[in-house]
């Protein structure tokens, strides 16, 4: 069938609604590995079975999403530096993918946004989902611009955001990122069903 670019009915006419990994780096064009990233670093959502073989179901309407999406701006979806080292089975990169920054960020700012300009390491651990004592760590350290008031140490919002979000090797693990982006959906969908105020007559 004849196929014209950006134009991706095509796929949604000939795939089932539901697609595997194969056939996904078939669509998308790219190798296993690449596949493997779009997949774990959430750019194509998909469900993760936990088996060892055919692990992972598509939904073929997403993958159209993703590689429109791609054709716009390729730059979204490009792996993390280190995510096609050899040699290395099961390599999880402690770094973002430019997708993940941005998605990371979103979610930042809308959990952050009634945050003081100052948190404290307590209220960063409670936000992040990082320990308490990682927190301290990463002021310590000077991982992290912070100032320390009465043996508290203080971390200005912005660098906060900037630390999490920096594509290094010290930034989020897998544990504290999906705490912070189920957090930021919760609190989306709480303000979606708030009822709408009534103005006073």
């Amino acid at each position: 069938m004849p196929k014209q670019p950006n134009d991706y009915q095509w796929i949604l006419d000939t795939y089932p609604e539901i697609i595997n990994k194969e056939q996904l780096y078939r669509l998308c064009q790219v190798s296993k590995k690449t596949a493997q990233h779009y997949l774990e670093n959430g750019i194509i959502p998909c469900v993760n079975s936990g088996k060892k073989t055919r692990k992972y179901a598509i939904r073929t309407a997403d993958v159209v999403a993703f590689l429109k999406a791609r054709d716009s701006d390729p730059y979204t979806c490009l792996a993390p530096a280190g995510w096609y080292k050899q040699g290395v089975t099961e390599y999880h990169p402690r770094i973002h993918s430019p997708y993940m920054q941005k998605k990371l960020r979103m979610a930042l700012e809308v959990i952050l946004q009634d945050c003081p300009d100052v948190m404290s390491s307590t209220l960063v651990a409670e936000v992040t989902g990082y320990h308490h004592e990682t927190v301290v760590r990463w002021c310590s350290k000077k991982k992290v611009e912070c100032f320390c008031i009465r043996r508290t140490y203080l971390i200005p919002k912005v660098s906060l955001m900037e630390y999490l979000t920096a594509n290094h090797c010290f930034a989020i693990n897998d544990t504290a990122k999906e705490h912070i982006l189920e957090a930021a959906a919760n609190r989306a969908a709480t303000e979606e069903n708030l009822p709408t105020p009534v103005d006073s007559p």
